[in-house]
């Protein structure tokens, strides 16, 4: 594991000094993530997750292990999700993979690293120990408390005896923020792990356009294509209805899917549903934050559903560089609002998951049972049996 400093030695190996971990510290992370965030847009006029394909979800290593560990004793099946790291970390993580090309989507620490039998590539870059990455985690007042275990890659729970000697998980006191390090397991040697199924074999385009097509036809706000005059797209929260030209209007199919996102994003901000501040206008703080908001939104949406956007897909790039203005605006007069972005992101994506496609997936997995019985039981009634019955019929 690595919290806050790194000192580097003469030898070729990197040595790691603890430091406290205190909120300041974590603070000064976050300062330089968005320093050189705001350089890298300035320069390109663009921010990262506009100009490159999105790489894979970034997920802990550690936890697909345990994961890994429990499954081999049946006593029930973790979903691989739960290791994906979350918000603010997603985000870090995914524009260093971007920047620095890095195919693999696992990440761990130092010391999970050294225990499996790793080391830091030395001989691809000599600086390779300076691109570790840094993972933050914000522990509320009254949560159950927990304890960052360098071995595993995970926060595990602390407990304590109550009056009657029951073991109990002890409660945060006060608010804490923490932070750590990570490496990219494409910057590790060693490391005895099967490589990672590539994404386009677990999501074919057919399924990936299912999936879209599928949260545009649940949308909660009705979808009008009605702008195909002024090529801009839209959500108003008045009508919760989402606007859009037609789909022959854009380069691609994944171009109009992504704006779709976007759009739809902005309507999970409405009071029915995850009550964000929709109040402000152009040029507003307020305004630009959920632009942020929805831009990553459509962002973390089209990494999970396997959707790559090209580059300059954008019907008025006018339009785009005034919000891109006020974007970076925001993010100089007010950069820790950042952080609360990503939170809101992160929880409009889990929003459109469940009530826009896993939701619908299920009533149609319910209506396909439905129908099913609904021709069986006649057939029973009548004495008419299927074929692959014929065993039971035997009997």
């Amino acid at each position: 594991m690595i919290r806050g400093e790194i000192v580097i030695d003469k030898k070729p190996k990197a040595k790691y000094k603890k430091t406290g971990y205190d909120r300041n510290s974590a603070a000064k992370e976050k300062k330089k993530f968005i320093e050189q965030l705001l350089k890298d847009a300035e320069e390109n006029k663009r921010f990262p997750w506009h100009r490159d394909n999105i790489s894979l979800a970034p997920k802990s290593l550690g936890v697909i292990l345990k994961n890994e560990a429990i499954n081999k004793k049946g006593k029930y099946e973790v979903p691989n999700e739960r290791a994906e790291y979350k918000g603010i970390n997603r985000l870090t993580l995914t524009l260093a993979a971007m920047k620095h090309g890095y195919k693999d989507s696992r990440w761990v620490t130092f010391a999970l690293m050294k225990k499996l039998g790793g080391h830091l590539k030395q001989h691809e870059d000599p600086n390779e120990h300076e691109r570790a990455q840094t993972i933050y985690v914000f522990k509320p007042k009254g949560s159950i408390l927990t304890k960052f275990n360098p071995e595993t890659g995970m926060e595990e729970i602390q407990y304590e005896k109550d009056e009657n000697g029951n073991k109990v998980p002890k409660v945060q006191k006060k608010n804490v923020e923490e932070y750590y390090k990570v490496f990219n397991v494409d910057q590790i040697e060693g490391l005895n792990l099967p490589p990672e199924k590539d994404f386009s074999e677990e999501i074919s385009k057919q399924k990936q356009s299912e999936a879209m097509e599928t949260i545009l036809q649940n949308s909660e706000a009705k979808i009008y294509y009605d702008q195909d005059k002024t090529g801009e797209s839209y959500y108003s929260k008045a009508s919760d209805t989402i606007h859009l030209p037609e789909r022959k209007m854009f380069k691609s199919l994944e171009g109009f899917y992504g704006t779709a996102a976007h759009e739809i994003a902005h309507s999970t901000g409405h009071e029915d549903r995850l009550k964000r501040d929709m109040t402000g206008t152009f040029g507003t703080p307020s305004y630009a934050k959920e632009e942020l908001v929805a831009e990553l939104t459509a962002v973390f949406l089209k990494q999970e559903l396997g959707i790559q956007i090209p580059p300059k897909d954008y019907i008025n790039h006018e339009a785009y560089l005034k919000s891109w203005d006020q974007e970076i605006h925001f993010l100089k007069e007010k950069p820790n609002e950042f952080f609360k972005v990503c939170t809101q992101a992160e929880e409009a994506t889990r929003y459109i998951k469940s009530h826009m496609l896993e939701k619908a997936l299920k009533k149609e997995e319910v209506k396909e049972v439905t129908d099913e019985k609904n021709i069986e039981e006649p057939r029973k009634a009548k004495g008419i049996h299927r074929k692959t019955s014929s065993k039971s019929m035997e009997r």
